[in-house]
């Protein structure tokens, strides 16, 4: 079973007319309209390099799936909430629910995102401000997120039999952890944490000026700021939020659970920005150290796709009207075909009853088992 949320194949399917082999070229319009977004905050070109080449967005936005759709839409669907934030205006509401309300259909990240804006907001007016919570609970606020999260969870309990759908499934299928495995795995995200081949390379680890950039919170006069402890709330809300449901660490990409929290990480950077640029060795040490990130991602990339290319010759030998894999790395091997194929990948066995249940539904006679050959030593 493939994790892709229906919203992203869906989206796609919409673009029928292209060949599957130019739809990568989107991503290229998603990071176009993210540095807009950027620039439209007025973040400088050295802050906007380091918040893209140098964070988990920039893998991400190079590989074709979900993933550059999902940043870009929570990000308008934050900077829309942002601005309905100082202004009240019911335009922003609407955008803001919007724009994050799809996200949730490409990725769950959005839910925690739209949490830590909702209670951001709750403690700077409530708490804070001392406003009357009555004031604050406006349907404007959440009704259209509401109605598309509503959405989101009946398609899914109809057609995958878990509200949450085929990442939630696929993730959470049995609960095993511990809170030492919980507390592990945010390590692995936020900096990083061994495993048997190597160290994790974790959002901070990855990306260090934002680490500096806590540091510098001090420097921040966020009495007369409110707008920054906006976003600095919403960053630790979202941090911890992540910490506590992440099922696992990102895997191939560990901070890929962290992505949608650049955007307001980097009004934070920004703020600083000067400051770290003045403190010459530690700005540059941290230049290069970014560099070497980007550039051993992109060697990673290079000769993950030649692999790939390779797998796709040998599948391509396979016909079946349904295909079952038990890894992902050869449900992967489809690339874009799986938009046109049935390709179904079963790594559990938890898995099965969901397995049985689409052959029964799709009334398949016969199906293509593909699994890898172990070799003997």
């Amino acid at each position: 079973m493939r994790q892709y949320p229906i919203g992203f194949t869906f989206l796609y399917s919409l673009l029928g007319t292209i060949n599957h082999q130019y739809l990568p070229y989107l991503k290229f319009i998603y990071l176009a309209l993210l540095i807009h977004l950027m620039s439209k905050n007025k973040f400088k070109l050295s802050v906007i390099l380091f918040a893209i080449l140098g964070t988990v967005i920039f893998p991400l936005l190079i590989d074709f799936s979900e993933n550059g759709l999902f940043i870009l839409l929570s990000a308008y669907g934050y900077y829309f909430l942002f601005k309905a934030f100082e202004s009240n205006q019911t335009k922003d509401w609407i955008f803001g629910n919007m724009f994050i309300g799809l996200s949730i259909w490409l990725r769950l990240e959005g839910i925690l995102l739209f949490a830590a804006v909702q209670v951001t907001i709750f403690y700077i007016e409530v708490v804070i401000n001392k406003k009357s919570v009555w004031k604050i609970l406006h349907p404007i606020r959440y009704t259209i997120f509401a109605l598309l999260l509503f959405s989101f969870l009946l398609w899914n309990s109809f057609s995958y039999t878990d509200p949450l759908g085929t990442r939630h499934l696929t993730n959470f299928g049995r609960f095993e952890k511990t809170i030492l495995d919980q507390f592990q795995i945010f390590l692995s995200i936020i900096f990083t944490f061994p495993k048997k081949e190597i160290w994790t390379l974790g959002f901070f680890l990855q990306s260090p000026i934002y680490l500096i950039t806590i540091l510098k919170i001090n420097k921040i006069d966020f009495k007369n700021k409110p707008t920054l402890l906006f976003h600095l709330l919403t960053t630790i809300i979202f941090l911890v939020l992540v910490g506590i449901t992440s099922p696992n660490d990102g895997l191939t990409l560990n901070g890929r659970y962290l992505a949608i929290m650049v955007f307001p990480f980097t009004f934070i950077l920004t703020e600083v920005f000067s400051d770290i640029q003045n403190e010459k060795l530690k700005y540059y040490s941290v230049m290069v150290w970014t560099i070497l990130c980007t550039i051993f991602i992109l060697i990673v990339f290079f000769f993950s796709s030649k692999e790939l290319k390779k797998l796709k010759a040998e599948l391509s030998n396979f016909q079946s009207n349904l295909i079952v894999t038990t890894s992902e790395v050869l449900s992967g091997g489809f690339t874009l075909d799986l938009i046109e194929k049935q390709v179904l990948c079963v790594r559990r066995d938890f898995l099965s009853h969901y397995f049985y249940y689409n052959l029964k539904q799709n009334k398949y006679p016969d199906f293509l088992l593909l699994n890898f050959k172990k070799k003997q030593i």
